[in-house]
């Protein structure tokens, strides 16, 4: 697996972890997660009669009314208003668990962690259409897990809110680059463009989200990718920065000719600058 790169690990790094857990009566991993390093932990308990009645989306269950939202919301979103992830705890009353979860997602988008005894159905499309859910699996009778699976869960935890966090991060990029008229594009260690100014889409004549998520040969012509390949990229892995004009290509194949500079990263991630075309031969610059 590549690096993560250097522009985003202080992002990332920043410790400790706020974690919320809500839990039923006799359910609760708080004083287990609490005790790794990093985290920092506030509980929440629920009663079981809080949220009323639920199907939890067993088969053999008749659906019932609606959930309501809790009475104990704003205690919730007083809870998780700064918190980096809440952890759902309530392996003996899952339909509560589910109404929290319903609840937190009417407010905010944040990484939460739901601690049940099987994924029911209901779970389990959440889990497929939420990207910011998982489910780790507590046995119901047991009120406390054992350490190695504490261990997986905060692993788990620090995995999705690091996804969250760059996502999140990439974003914030992506709106601040609107008003930058330079064509600017960034790849990952594999050539897939991560972060691009909507300028940078605009030089090839396309769309950002044909740009995005898209390796960056898509821009070039086939001749102008393999010069690249063989010239510009080495160059710049070693520590060049290396300026020339390049052939691009626009939405419907027409030729369009740019000038492009390119430098690398420690990880291998690449850096695209693209300028509107001053004909310059490729050059090379040292990057010190």
């Amino acid at each position: 697996m590549s690096k993560t790169s250097a522009a985003y690990e202080t992002v990332l790094d920043v410790q400790p972890l706020e974690i919320v857990t809500v839990s039923g009566p006799a359910d609760t991993v708080s004083g287990e997660l609490a005790s790794k390093d990093g985290f920092t932990v506030s509980t929440v308990t629920v009663a079981d009669g809080t949220f009323g009645t639920a199907s939890d989306g067993r088969p053999d269950e008749r659906p019932k009314e609606t959930v309501p939202r809790p009475s104990l919301d704003t205690e919730l979103s007083a809870e998780y208003e700064d918190a980096d992830c809440v952890v759902i705890v309530t392996p003996s009353i899952p339909a509560a668990g589910r109404a929290v979860y319903e609840s937190i997602r009417q407010d905010v988008t944040i990484p939460v962690v739901t601690c049940i005894d099987e994924p029911t159905e209901s779970v389990a499309e959440s889990v497929a259409t939420d990207q910011w859910l998982e489910w780790f699996r507590v046995p119901e009778a047991l009120t406390r897990i054992p350490e190695s699976a504490t261990t997986l869960l905060a692993t788990r935890i620090n995995r999705l809110v690091e996804r969250y966090r760059y996502q999140t991060h990439t974003k914030r990029l992506l709106a601040s680059f609107d008003g930058i008229d330079r064509g600017v594009a960034i790849t990952d260690p594999t050539g897939t463009v991560q972060i691009a100014t909507p300028a940078y889409a605009r030089k090839f004549g396309v769309g950002l989200e044909s740009v995005l998520g898209r390796h960056w040969h898509d821009q070039y012509e086939r001749e102008t990718v393999r010069h690249l390949e063989s010239t510009a990229i080495p160059a710049a892995t070693d520590g060049w920065r290396w300026k020339g004009t390049c052939q691009g290509t626009t939405a419907g194949d027409e030729p369009v000719s740019v000038t492009t500079t390119i430098t690398a990263l420690e990880d291998g991630a690449l850096v695209f600058v693209v300028d509107a075309d001053e004909s310059v031969a490729g050059t090379y610059s040292s990057e010190e």
